[in-house]
């Protein structure tokens, strides 16, 4: 199956499908690792999947950029 989207990524979904359930594993703490424990694994598992979009719209830019650079090429030197 073609990667169309960074939705397709396998480690997208898998990381997407944590969050929620990370969220809830953390409120069964101690009240002594509410703030920092707790409150790392909640940002790293938002982390995750954000890196994954954010890298996949780059990968995305990057090749628009080549596909611009490579047509303005193109137009040069048909003038």
């Amino acid at each position: 199956m073609p990667i169309r989207s960074y939705r397709d990524i396998e480690a997208y979904q898998r990381a997407k499908a944590l969050v929620v359930p990370m969220h809830k594993l953390v409120t069964g703490f101690p009240a002594h690792e509410r703030f920092d424990l707790c409150d790392q694994i909640r940002r790293t598992s938002k982390s995750v999947v954000t890196n994954i979009v954010e890298g996949y719209s780059q990968r995305y830019a990057r090749q628009s950029q080549t596909v611009l650079a490579h047509r303005d090429g193109v137009c040069q030197r048909d003038d």
